[in-house]
């Protein structure tokens, strides 16, 4: 064994030993070269001073060097740990190679990033702001490592840790093999990631974390103790997003990663961009859930939230697993495309701006908002539809309720219902002409447009009760027995039940009304309805008035003609009077077709008379 009492050496020092190397006083020397063949070299006096150095140990003996100004490492073959300390930056000029390395300064950044190191683990240390780099040609494990400034890892395969890493900012890259760092004792307050192929990325952070860029080959996992956000863009063929305390806004425009799981806690929002088609595999967030991005926007897993936010400037949305729950919902979609919803309980659009259809399915849907959409499908599982915001336009809708469950829908526009299957009572109002596709099924309908006709003529509608108001003209076909509730038209009114037709309240129009009892279902000219077997066919009769009045009942039209065509026409004023006329200054003739009787029944009381004729009274 060698040791060194003192050196002053003003060129090279070479110093070989066939056992260990040691001093005891400081070395001088412009450089130093090491070779220990049998025994550990240990040059650790505070006091040594080399600029470059080169060590050699064998088996697995270790080397531990210390130089108080900046050290350049020319080459170092280490069996065992190599330890490099300095009171100034240390750097290297050849490859290192160790079983492992510890390496640390008190002042000056630490540079080991030679293509041929090879080291299996390392610990690093830095003060105040200084940065440290290490590039690994393989495998690397962080010890610990506490970096005042930016820690660079770098490695030819996997890099992962056995003890936390506190730095300042993290940069680490592979070009074969995954990153794991995932000790819950990290703390770096921002970090970049790169992996090649199909590598995954695991990061955690035990406080706010900021990705300043990503580019992961497979799965990027990101999680910690506070917020997580970015400042460049993140590429990933997954992202995989946890926090338990602190929001989740990764937004960068530039975002690229096929497959998203995100979850916060307690009230933590989330905001997600991706540039391209994005799918969530699942979602659990505490707060609200923004999800934008470039092109279409789906999932495979349950979505939770406390509301969702979604839009796309590229592509269709659709969000319909049946495990999904969000009180509120906003989303926006461009160009033709749709937005599929589905919510596992009850659900209010908050706004909707859908260049295609909106398809919403929740326990019951209500709104805060306006919805624009080319159409509108709603369906409602156990609750009601009401979707009456005065701003909404949609051209079209159908909607479903269950049970007994009503289903409320303004347009401020035309509005064409393409289907409605409803429990309850279907309540209808537009700013414009309101008309149908395919059937309607109700126990009530409730019609109302401000501006144009109504017009609903399937023969297989089915409501058992309804009331009309328009400024219009209005159709109404029942393919079932139909009471009207009451009707204020401002044109002609027409009215076909294939059965039993009940007038409970007055029923008003200005230009003729047509009222059909028995019809066959498919004629529709007028003239037509009132001869052969048109009309009166399953014993359909009309009743004015009866036993279920709600009052006095009039039917009839102010101009024009007011027609009843069926088997038995009875006005009975039980519950006041029954009129068939306009019940006013009128003028239009009134023709009955009755293939049974016609009944006319006055009241007990005064003024509970039955009438043909338009006015009052006569």
């Amino acid at each position: 064994s060698l040791t060194i009492a003192s050196a002053n050496v003003g060129g090279a020092l070479a110093l070989t030993s066939e056992g260990a190397i040691g001093q005891t006083g400081a070395i001088h020397a412009a450089s130093l070269n090491a070779t220990a063949t049998g025994g550990d070299i240990a040059l650790s006096n505070t006091g040594n001073a080399f600029a470059a150095a080169a060590l050699s140990t064998s088996g697995s003996d270790d080397a531990t060097l210390y130089d108080s100004s900046a050290l350049t490492i020319a080459s170092a073959n280490v069996g065992g740990t190599l330890t490099l300390l300095g009171g100034s930056s240390i750097g290297q000029s050849g490859a290192i190679h160790a079983a492992a390395l510890n390496v640390g300064t008190t002042h000056g950044a630490i540079a080991l990033t030679n293509a041929g190191n090879s080291f299996a683990t390392a610990t690093v240390s830095t003060a105040g702001s200084d940065d440290a780099s290490l590039t690994d040609a393989s495998a690397l494990t962080v010890a610990s490592a506490n970096v005042g400034g930016t820690l660079t890892l770098s490695g030819g395969g996997a890099i992962g840790q056995t003890g936390a890493i506190h730095a300042h900012a993290l940069d680490v890259s592979t070009t074969s093999g995954a990153i794991t760092l995932t000790d819950s004792g990290n703390n770096f307050s921002s970090a970049t990631l790169s992996t090649g192929g199909s590598d995954n990325a695991s990061l955690y952070d035990g406080a706010d974390l900021t990705v300043a860029g990503a580019t992961v080959g497979g799965t990027l996992n990101l999680s910690g103790g506070g917020a997580i956000g970015q400042s460049g863009a993140i590429h990933a063929a997954a992202l995989n997003v946890t926090t338990t305390h602190g929001a989740i806004n990764l937004a960068n425009s530039g975002n690229s990663f096929a497959v998203a799981t995100l979850a916060t806690a307690g009230t933590d929002d989330a905001t997600l961009y991706d540039a391209a088609a994005l799918t969530i595999s699942s979602a659990n967030i505490g707060g609200d859930l923004s999800l934008s991005g470039g092109s279409s926007i789906g999932q495979s897993g349950a979505i939770h939230a406390k509301s969702l936010t979604v839009s796309s400037t590229g592509g269709a949305i659709v969000l319909a697993d049946a495990g999904n729950t969000f009180d509120t919902l906003a989303v926006t979609t461009s160009g033709t495309n749709g937005a599929t919803f589905a919510d596992a309980a009850n659900l209010t659009v908050a706004s909707a701006n859908v260049g295609g259809t909106l398809k919403v399915t929740a326990n019951a849907i209500g709104q805060s908002g306006a919805i624009h959409a080319g159409a509108l499908n709603a369906t409602a599982t156990s609750g009601a539809i009401n979707l009456t915001n005065s701003g909404n336009s949609f051209a079209n809708a159908a909607l479903t309720t269950s049970g007994n469950n009503n289903a409320s829908l303004y347009d401020a526009s035309a509005l064409v219902i393409d289907d409605a299957d409803v429990g309850g009572t279907l309540t209808v109002s537009a700013g414009g002409a309101i008309s149908q596709i395919d059937a309607i099924h109700a126990n009530t309908l409730n019609v109302t447009t401000t501006s144009g006709q109504i017009s609903l003529t399937s023969a297989n509608n089915a409501f058992n009760s309804a009331n009309l108001s328009t400024p219009g003209s209005a159709w109404l076909y029942d393919g079932s027995s139909l009471t009207l509730t009451g009707a204020n038209v401002g044109g002609s009114l027409t009215v076909l039940s294939r059965h039993d037709l009940t007038f409970v309240s007055s029923v008003q129009a200005k230009t003729g009304l047509l009222a059909v009892a028995g019809w066959d279902g498919t004629t529709v000219d007028p003239a037509a309805l009132v001869a052969g077997t048109a009309y009166a066919n399953n014993g359909g009769s009309i009743v004015v008035g009866g036993a279920n009045a709600q009052g006095d009942v009039a039917v009839g039209s102010q101009s024009g003609t007011t027609t009843l065509a069926a088997n038995n026409v009875t006005l009975s004023a039980t519950n006041g009077y029954a009129q068939l006329g306009y019940h006013g200054a009128g003028t239009s003739a009134i023709s009955v077709y009755a293939k049974g009787d016609l009944t006319l029944s006055g009241g007990a009381q005064a003024g509970r008379f039955a009438q043909i004729g338009n006015g009052g009274y006569q």
